[in-house]
């Protein structure tokens, strides 16, 4: 799982016994030993990560491209943008979602009860189920936060998590920000369901 995609990652990105980590990774590579011996890490800017991200402003209704944004720009935009354009949702995908196995993320704003979610494909195995939504449901404090169905088509988890409820969520902070907390939520979730198996 996570160990997989950290260590793949660091036997392509890794040159002249140097690679460039951000914390998360840095912090997991060293705790499981996934460097090689003298290995040096230059450690990267968190608020950095999503800067070369694709995000698209989507119409809810028909699933129509509104607008590409430009990043690292539209990173900046307080994410309460998805509330004031309810009718919109944001897709966003990077490479980084490739270590957390999802695949791409959408961020809305519940038309009903005005709940900021994320949904996301999790790439985990079917008999993970019960451990999984237990670990999502105590991270967001509370199981009806979480909706985790299994995708046979897709061979993947379909996660929606109502986000307003992640420590450190603001509305009034930036995307990019949000974002950050959103893939260390994830990350969390990833390394709590390895160690358990």
């Amino acid at each position: 799982m996570l160990t997989k995609s950290i260590k793949t990652y660091i036997e392509e990105e890794m040159k002249d016994g140097k690679i460039a980590l951000f914390s998360d990774e840095s912090e997991f590579a060293q705790k499981h030993a996934l460097l090689p011996e003298g290995t040096a890490i230059e450690l990267l800017d968190d608020s950095v990560r999503f800067h070369d991200a694709l995000i698209e402003r989507v119409d809810k209704e028909t699933e129509e491209l509104v607008k590409t944004e430009e990043t690292p720009a539209f990173l900046e935009t307080p994410v309460n943008f998805v509330k004031q354009h309810v009718n919109e949702f944001l897709y966003i995908d990077s490479k980084w979602f490739d270590i957390i196995r999802i695949d791409g993320l959408t961020i809305e704003v519940d038309d009903v009860f005005g709940h900021y979610s994320v949904l996301t494909g999790l790439k985990q195995q079917k008999k993970n189920a019960v451990e999984l939504k237990s670990i999502l449901a105590d991270k967001l404090h509370g199981e009806d936060k979480v909706q985790l169905m299994w995708n046979d088509k897709d061979g993947l988890f379909d996660v929606n998590l109502s986000i307003d409820k992640l420590d450190g969520f603001n509305e009034n902070e930036s995307l990019g920000r949000n974002l950050q907390l959103i893939y260390h939520f994830f990350f969390a979730v990833l390394q709590e369901l390895e160690a358990k198996n």
